[in-house]
């Protein structure tokens, strides 16, 4: 400014280069003077204010920049439940989350994370602390006399501060939201002061061929997730439809765009998992290579491609190795993804990598955003193995909070307890469970009154168990007898132990080289006074869970063996097995296997 003062004057014509000096002097006098003093008042005003503004402008560029760009997007309220738009609801939010998610210096925290929040629950600071996200994109949908409406904001989590916001009208439908989105995303840069690179702009743009091949692609995304963790929770009867339902959207998603990479690869991901549930027959695996081929061909770079691969050959092959390469490829591609960390964890897991396997629960225990119940549950076992009981209790408890009506977290979490041998504990987390979940828990009140030696509770509350307390069949034969032989009602034991073996036997015709079978079995011998077959049994299951090098079933079957050999009065092989067994990563500790009935006398004797 004071460079053009110095070259310029304002005068009543306008803007006029500086005369020289000894320049004839126009006279300036009446309504010219008050002309030329307000205009060089106003102009003076003018720039004052052009300053100013760039100032404050700059503090507040600066003071946006400095800030992480973790952004959520969240629904403004609870959608009616009733209401037939709340698929086309949420498809929006997932369509802007998927559309910001292509900016590479945004954390853009999944949706299934952010959709349960709503605007008229929590105050947007409150959200932010949740999640620890910087910004919120918020969404509002209606309809007002027929006419479609999506209002997008952005708001600041640290002051609640609307930064911008921008009413859209869907002229067709609900999907007209894919038009808006990269408007809505290069509004949200410009706002958070982000320079976008070429290719940034180009994904931005980019619409999809089909946007009903999109909701499509959706919906099956939907309900593949809620399947898996139903079945995954123990509702087996709905896993079957549900995964045909699934594969179905993304067929007809593939039929209306045949370049969409992503409704292959996840069609394939449904398709193992119904193989590896028994939903379909294996004989549909193939299908699955072919649908992973595809995606692949189209987008090499695709996370979900990868995941698909990755579980191609973890569920269908059991090729671990190759299984980890591929998870490996997602988790490069999508860093902060705590599904593909998850998936991850779980095949350093499997092979016993269990540094690599802390390191990858830590950051998904920690992730703010992480609200998959049933991904903590999993990380909780996953500490108990590292012996971290601490941890363990905290991811039961977060899984709690997500999910207090689901049961499994409970009944772990009191295993954590048992761990460190606190039966009061352990109690009362099960009357906890059953007041919060309506589930009865004979099963584990059995174990309990086992452990603290109250047979006639103990025998009471098994009777009146149900199967769905259990894995399977087999496994309430055995707790069944254990608990009467320790209650000395050996008849009533001994059938029990009979009948465990038939049914172990008849399972072993269809599994094989199933370790946990041949341990079951080696126990039901044991209880039958059977010492030879129980110990060839027992042994034979130890061989396979080696050769096969499972970190997660090996403990299982050395604790088996043990038992096996403390029921048929070998108390020093058992010794040998147990002490290595506490030192090696596994959900067995000393104070656990004393509480049991046909172990405590080892533990508690001067071999220890």
């Amino acid at each position: 400014s004071l460079w053009f003062s110095w070259i310029y004057d304002i005068t009543p014509g306008g803007i006029k280069k500086t005369e020289p000096e000894g320049a004839e002097k126009i006279p300036i006098v009446g309504k010219e003077l008050k002309t030329y003093k307000a205009t060089t008042f106003f102009s003076v005003l003018i720039i004052f204010s052009l300053l100013s503004f760039n100032i404050v402008d700059s503090v507040a560029s600066r003071k946006i920049k400095s800030l992480d760009k973790k952004i959520a997007v969240i629904p403004y309220s609870a959608f009616n439940s009733g209401n037939n738009n709340n698929e086309n609801y949420y498809f929006i939010g997932n369509q802007i989350n998927s559309s910001l998610s292509k900016i590479k210096s945004y954390i853009i925290i999944p949706w299934k994370s952010t959709q349960r929040y709503l605007r008229d629950e929590k105050l947007y600071s409150e959200i932010g602390s949740d999640l620890s996200a910087s910004f919120l994109v918020e969404y509002h949908p209606s309809e007002i006399d027929n006419q479609k409406q999506v209002t997008i904001g952005l708001v600041s989590t640290k002051d609640e501060r609307l930064l911008w916001s921008k009413n859209y009208i869907m002229k067709e439908s609900w999907l007209d939201i894919c038009k808006y989105t990269p408007e809505i995303s290069k509004k949200i840069a410009r706002k958070l002061r982000t320079f976008l690179s070429m290719e940034e702009r180009a994904g931005i743009r980019e619409q999809p061929v089909s946007t009903m091949a999109e909701l499509y692609s959706y919906k099956g995304n939907f309900l593949i997730q809620d399947t898996w963790e139903r079945v995954q929770t123990g509702n087996e009867l709905i896993d079957s439809i549900s995964f045909g339902k699934a594969i179905e959207y993304y067929t007809h998603a593939i039929e209306l765009d045949s370049t969409f990479a992503v409704a292959y690869a996840n069609r394939a991901k449904a398709r193992t998992w119904a193989i590896w549930t028994g939903s379909i027959d294996i004989s549909q695996l193939n299908q699955c290579k072919k649908d992973i081929n595809k995606a692949l061909q189209i987008n090499p770079d695709l996370p979900e491609a990868h995941v698909a691969l990755g579980f191609y050959y973890y569920y269908g092959k059991n090729d671990y190795e190759k299984a980890k390469e591929s998870f490996n490829r997602a988790v490069e591609i999508k860093q902060d993804d705590y599904e593909c960390l998850f998936y991850l964890s779980l095949i350093e897991r499997r092979i016993g990598n269990w540094d690599e396997v802390k390191l990858l629960s830590d950051r998904i225990c920690n992730a703010s955003y992480q609200n998959s119940s049933l991904f903590l549950t999993n990380i909780g076992i996953t500490y108990v193995y590292l012996h971290d009981y601490t941890k363990a209790i905290e991811c039961y408890n977060k899984a709690i909070e997500l999910m207090p009506s689901w049961n499994p977290p409970y009944i772990h979490k009191l295993r954590s307890f048992l761990l460190t041998g606190n039966i009061s504990n352990a109690r009362d987390i099960a009357e906890e469970a059953i007041g919060k979940t309506g589930e009865p828990n004979r099963r584990i009140l059995a174990e309990l009154d086992m452990y603290e030696g109250n047979y006639v509770s103990a025998i009471n509350n098994i009777e009146l168990s149900v199967k769905d307390e259990f894995d399977e069949g087999g496994e309430a034969l055995l707790l069944k007898a254990k608990i009467y032989k320790n209650a000395g009602y050996d008849l009533r034991a001994t059938e029990n132990y009979s009948s465990a073996l038939e049914y172990y036997s008849e399972l072993l015709s269809l599994y094989p080289d199933n370790a946990y079978v041949y341990s079951k079995i080696g126990i039901a011998y044991a209880g039958l006074n059977s010492g030879r077959e129980a110990i060839y049994y027992g042994m034979k299951a130890l061989e396979i869970s080696m050769i096969y090098r499972d970190a997660m079933t090996e403990p299982a079957s050395i604790y088996d063996l043990a038992l096996i050999y403390a029921m048929t009065g070998d108390n020093n092989s058992s010794y040998e097995l147990i002490s290595g067994l506490t030192r090696m990563e596994s959900p067995f500790s000393l104070e656990l296997m004393s509480l049991d009935p046909d172990l405590k006398e080892i533990i508690n004797s001067t071999l220890f």
